[in-house]
């Protein structure tokens, strides 16, 4: 929850800058352990940090209204937004409510 105000800034607000939303993080697999670890997300919160990236983006041209969704299927660092036994298809439906609360504002 901690993380998620310092993901998105202002910075994405600019035409030639990209959001990217992240469902969770855990590199240790990789970097071991000095690795950065994001812990305790739900679909709650990610629902919440979709909405700000989207609502970064809104104004932008159309060709621009870009967002990245970092590594949905990595299930080695914890980055993922396939269904799992803890949160079933949630974090799928959390990134689509956002979508479709935004829907006005972007093009789906």
């Amino acid at each position: 929850a901690e993380i998620i105000k310092w993901i998105c800034d202002d910075t994405d607000r600019r035409e030639d800058v990209y959001p990217t939303i992240i469902p969770g993080y855990d590199r240790s697999p990789r970097a071991g352990r000095k690795a950065q670890i994001y812990t305790g997300n739900t679909p709650q919160l990610f629902a919440r940090h979709a909405a700000d990236a989207i609502s970064r983006v809104t104004h932008k041209p159309h060709e621009h209204r870009i967002i990245f969704l970092k590594s949905w299927n990595e299930w080695g660092e914890g980055n993922y937004i396939e269904p799992d036994r803890l949160h079933g298809a949630a974090f799928l439906a959390a990134l689509k409510e956002a979508l479709y609360h935004h829907s006005a504002d972007i093009s789906l």
